[in-house]
């Protein structure tokens, strides 16, 4: 399933909204066992309000804590665990609330007892629900014919992240290789398909190495399977784009990666805005971090940096020399107020690892078709590692977003940058 251009685990979508249903009901019952007067008073005084907000902030922090990355336990005791930060974190927030809206929260022992109906319930439905993903929903089944660069980067994806729903059943070429199961010549492929009746098929097939099958394709199609491009297929599951088998025809004439403009205008209105929002909120902790680097280190603590930008124009990019990264990133919200960055993009690199990487890697140079971010697609993939491989693999996470770069997937960027570890973290 697929949720703002991003690829949501099998499973995971029936779990999230099984959990809101789960969660509202703990409450739910909780008052329904209490005294009917204290009841009644508090649903017409408050309304359903606090438990809505009860339930929200049980949901976002699981979600903060990756309880949505998987719907597969792999250990009850990280699943007891991941439950206690979640319910924990929430009922943080609840405390924040409290001084600021007293009537959109719970009472104190309502809130503690919800959340204990609902840890246990829900750590129950998660060990039963994990079950019923494995036995009864099962993977989505590809059947590669073929065995390309895409191929065996997609074998490779699905062989590395078995919580996706898919499962590579081998692949058809009249030349056996690496990777993913050979089945067979292509002359079988209609005895192949018949026989293992994947759900999908994924045609892969090397340049001027084989001739493409088409009769036996279309015949295929008219039964009813699906058939995809292996490098389509490849930002379908992967959520990047393959650059293995990218002609430049297809970026010159058919505008392949050309970005989006329809939303363009109002994302730069809301990177702006909320630049200059979050300089005034943590201008405290900005002038703090600079005082405390001044005494304790002497000299200037900030740095300069240029960084190449749209278009490939340099602007000059300010760093506090902080080891802390979301510290040390503050001062580039300027570049975001002034235009030359945006709150969500492919990282702001120097200019002479720019022209490096350019002369190495075919159509690295289209990352700057959009403006540079403070966070970005291949950042939150955790792509970042230094070297050439997952330098290509952030190029190809980077043009999926400028392909895709609509104001749903902005929001999903910045709220997956707010887990631990992910935010304004630099490759």
């Amino acid at each position: 399933m697929r949720l703002f251009r991003a690829l949501v685990p099998h499973g995971v979508g029936p779990l999230f909204l099984a959990e809101i249903m789960l969660l509202s009901l703990s409450f739910l019952s909780l008052f329904w066992l209490s005294d009917s007067a204290l009841r009644n008073s508090f649903f017409i005084e408050e309304g359903a309000a606090p438990i809505v907000i009860a339930v929200a902030t049980i949901m976002f922090s699981m979600y903060m804590v990756n309880l949505y990355a998987t719907p597969r336990v792999r250990s009850r005791l990280e699943l007891l665990q991941q439950l206690c930060q979640a319910f924990g974190l929430s009922l943080i927030v609840q405390s924040v609330l409290s001084y600021a809206r007293k009537d959109l929260i719970l009472p104190k022992w309502f809130m503690l007892g919800g959340c204990l109906i609902g840890f246990v319930v829900i750590f129950a439905w998660r060990l039963a629900y994990s079950e019923l993903v494995v036995r009864v929903m099962g993977n989505e089944r590809l059947l590669f014919i073929g065995h390309n660069a895409a191929v065996r980067e997609l074998a490779a994806f699905i062989d590395e992240n078995p919580q996706c729903g898919y499962a590579a059943m081998g692949f058809i070429d009249d030349v056996p290789g690496a990777g993913a199961p050979w089945l067979g010549p292509l002359s079988q492929l209609r005895e192949i398909v018949a026989r293992s009746k994947p759900s999908r098929l994924i045609v892969g097939l090397a340049e001027g190495r084989n001739q493409m099958p088409v009769s036996d394709l279309f015949e295929l199609r008219s039964l009813g399977y699906r058939i995809d491009d292996a490098r389509l297929a490849v930002e379908d599951i992967c959520a990047r784009v393959s650059t293995r088998d990218l002609q430049p025809s297809g970026v010159v004439f058919q505008r392949e990666l050309e970005p989006s403009s329809r939303d363009g205008f109002v994302r730069a209105g809301f990177d702006r805005a909320a630049a200059a929002l979050c300089l005034v909120l943590f201008s405290p902790v900005l002038m703090l971090a600079a005082l405390a680097l001044a005494i304790g280190h002497g000299g200037r603590p900030f740095e300069r940096v240029t960084r190449v930008g749209l278009r490939g124009r340099p602007f000059p990019s300010w760093r506090l020399k902080s080891g802390v990264a979301w510290i040390a990133a503050l001062p580039e919200l300027w570049s975001v107020v002034a235009g030359d960055m945006a709150l969500v993009g492919p990282s702001a690199e120097r200019p002479e690892f720019v022209r490096e990487l350019s002369a190495r890697l075919p159509f690295y140079e289209y990352r700057h078709r959009v403006r540079p971010g403070l966070v970005g697609w291949s950042q939150i993939q955790q792509c970042s590692s230094p070297n050439l491989l997952d330098t290509v693999a952030r190029l190809e996470y980077d043009l999926y977003f400028i392909k895709h770069a609509t104001l749903s997937m902005h929001l999903l960027v910045i709220l997956s940058s707010l887990k631990p570890g992910k935010l304004f973290a630099r490759p």
